[in-house]
């Protein structure tokens, strides 16, 4: 069963784990980095509000969000600043290196009183694709420089969040990277439902009938768990979840790498009248995106997915990348693997509709889509 904190027991795990490694950095004088993964919806948010809870000291937290600070290292250093208490003319109009050496002085200061800052990025990857990554590598400088206890946690949904980090910001990053568990069993589904006030009856019926959803169907661990902590109403139109508009959520939560593969296996199932495919096969339609669609290229006279994606400058993800993506697929339940080799789970309306939604897809892979991600 899920304890009083809206974290199931596999969650509650991974958070004395964090918590551990954290107390262990400490007594090695070591800075603390880590990575969490997983889609949106997953729990993120909660580990790491339960990682502070149960901190012993009271530390300041800092919390940068991606979507609002990855595009302008000042705007991100200026917030850090603020965040560490920090204001007045002094912040107003100051240069990078003045705001990061007002942040480094505040933190030196908390060194007097044993003091304790948490750094959240959330969106990680947001940052990490920022050219150069200054503002990670003095981020990350500042964490193994400083004297006080400094614990920087990222936030991502790609799994390939920390292959993103060049090499001078990977030696200062500790190659920690923990994956969200998912709910197992009923019990722990009811417990998160209770607890996010969704509307639902415990009885018999309707356990059996989520029970074997979870064991059955499609994406349904990742639905359920989206419910409990997105606050979905179960009883609007049925007294348990069913496949609907919630798999397109589940699609606008994977990696632009991870749309692509689906976009390369839906292409080989029109072109060829298959359903089942290997990694390989689907990796290597994906490769043809880039060294077979000159035609393409011309036309459109751009790279073929930006710097937020899979390709970019010509060249494509290394196979042992585009395999991390597919685990994920796995793992996400939008394919299923079987004797016969890898299905979709999902339906061509449900990768278009994402394909279009989708931000992290721009108009050439919509293009090199074509007319075979269409409704049939």
């Amino acid at each position: 069963m899920a304890t009083a904190n809206c974290l199931t027991k596999a969650a509650n795990e991974l958070v004395d784990e964090i918590l551990l490694y954290i107390e262990t950095s400490r007594r090695s004088e070591s800075s603390s980095s880590l990575l969490l993964i997983g889609p949106r919806g997953s729990g993120k948010s909660a580990i790491v509000k339960n990682v502070i809870e149960r901190l012993e000291s009271n530390p300041v937290v800092v919390h940068l969000r991606g979507l609002l600070q990855s595009n302008d290292d000042r705007q991100a250093y200026a917030s850090l600043v603020h965040q560490l208490g920090v204001g007045g003319t002094q912040v107003l109009n100051a240069t990078i290196p003045r705001l990061f050496e007002i942040s480094a002085k505040a933190i030196s200061e908390g060194a007097k009183n044993s003091q304790t800052y948490v750094i959240i990025l959330e969106d990680f990857e947001l940052f990490a694709l920022r050219p150069k990554q200054a503002f990670l590598y003095s981020l990350f400088n500042l964490a193994q420089g400083s004297d006080v206890g400094i614990v920087l946690i990222g936030t991502s949904i790609r799994i390939d969040a920390a292959d993103l980090l060049e090499k001078r910001v990977r030696s200062r990053f500790s190659e920690r990277v923990l994956v969200v568990p998912r709910p197992s069993d009923v019990d722990e589904v009811e417990s998160l439902l209770a607890q996010k006030n969704v509307a639902y009856r415990s009885t018999k019926a309707n356990r059996q009938k989520i029970d074997d959803q979870l064991k059955i169907d499609r994406v349904m661990g990742t639905i359920l768990m989206r419910a409990a902590y997105d606050g979905q109403d179960l009883a609007a139109s049925s007294p348990y979840l069913v496949l609907g508009d919630v798999v397109e959520e589940v699609l606008l939560g994977l990696s632009t790498l991870e749309i692509a593969l689906l976009i390369s296996y839906r292409r080989l199932v029109m072109r060829k009248g298959i359903d089942n495919y290997s990694f390989s096969n689907v990796y290597e339609e994906y490769a043809s995106m880039n060294i077979g669609e000159g035609r393409l290229r011309a036309k459109t006279n751009a790279n073929l997915l930006d710097e937020s994606g899979a390709l970019g400058g010509g060249g494509i993800v290394s196979k042992r990348l585009a395999h991390k993506a597919w685990t994920q697929l796995l793992d996400a339940e939008v394919l299923e693997s079987g004797s016969e080799g890898t299905q979709l789970t999902v339906t061509l309306h449900d990768i278009k509709a994402a394909m279009e939604r989708h931000e992290g897809v721009n108009a050439t892979l919509r293009a090199w889509g074509g007319s075979f991600i269409t409704p049939d």
